[in-house]
């Protein structure tokens, strides 16, 4: 298989902390030397965690050197209370999202260009990409939600996308919370031809589509038996998955579970 390359936008996961840390926390772990917490559930490489979750509080004693496992299980807590307390908008890195879009539309030589968006909500990102370029977008909007701004088709876009005719679109638009797994493999198995836009983010407990892990090899029984274990490297499975399509390069910004990015279908 294939190496997928990923062209960046912006530096993942250590823009979120001071400059000196990503240097400063490989020290601490040539140090401490092993995870601070170690049992026979350790797992994975050896991290830095903050125990109050803030990473620019890196006083020694808020400081963890903690295996991937055991990482993953003292941020859980934190992680769920952010899942059900924080409401979810359009405004997560809303300028990076416009970014995105107008480098997608300049790749594209035509001065009209047609958007199929799947999960419209107000039309912010959209909107701002609109102001922004010179070129004429016209823009099908699909939205589950009936209190949202603007003309849209109301519902599933599940239900909607089979029944496109994808050679009237230039780009297909997937600004998911989640992993758009099904509306890709319609894309796909649809033969559309253009860019595709994802938003994809390992939301919770990070679960991943059963459908996305067995398209990967992995069977049915080993979900069920040890699902957790599929919550490691959730950006990487995501690049096999395009691979298995001939999906060479993606561009995009990567921050923790959080990942923005397009690719083009030739």
């Amino acid at each position: 298989m294939n190496k997928l390359q990923i062209r960046r936008s912006i530096k993942n996961h250590y823009d979120n902390y001071p400059k000196y840390f990503k240097q400063f926390s490989k020290q601490l772990i040539l140090e401490r030397k092993e995870c601070e917490l170690k049992d026979n559930t350790c797992k994975g490489k050896l991290t830095v965690a903050h125990i109050d979750q803030n990473p620019n509080n890196n006083n020694i004693n808020n400081l963890k050197v903690l295996c991937t496992s055991h990482h993953i299980r003292l941020d859980q807590p934190f992680h769920l209370f952010s899942m059900q307390t924080i409401t979810k908008t359009d405004n997560s890195f809303l300028n990076k999202k416009i970014e995105l879009r107008l480098k997608a539309i300049n790749n594209i030589n035509k001065s009209e260009i047609n958007i199929l968006e799947a999960y419209s909500g107000d039309g912010k990102i959209w909107g701002g990409v609109i102001r922004q370029t010179d070129k004429k977008l016209n823009i099908l909007k699909i939205e589950i939600k009936n209190d949202k701004k603007g003309v849209y088709l109301k519902g599933k876009n599940e239900k909607f996308i089979p029944l496109f005719d994808f050679s009237n679109y230039d780009i297909i638009d997937f600004d998911a919370y989640g992993v758009p797994y099904n509306q890709l493999e319609v894309v796909f198995l649809k033969n559309f031809k253009g860019i595709v836009i994802v938003t994809f983010i390992q939301t919770g407990m990070g679960n991943l589509h059963d459908g996305f892990l067995l398209k990967l090899g992995f069977s049915k029984k080993m979900i069920e038996k040890c699902r957790t274990i599929f919550t490691k490297n959730g950006l990487q499975k995501m690049m096999d998955y395009l691979s298995c399509y001939k999906i060479k390069e993606i561009e995009g910004f990567f921050i923790e579970r959080k990942s923005y990015f397009f690719f083009t279908i030739m």
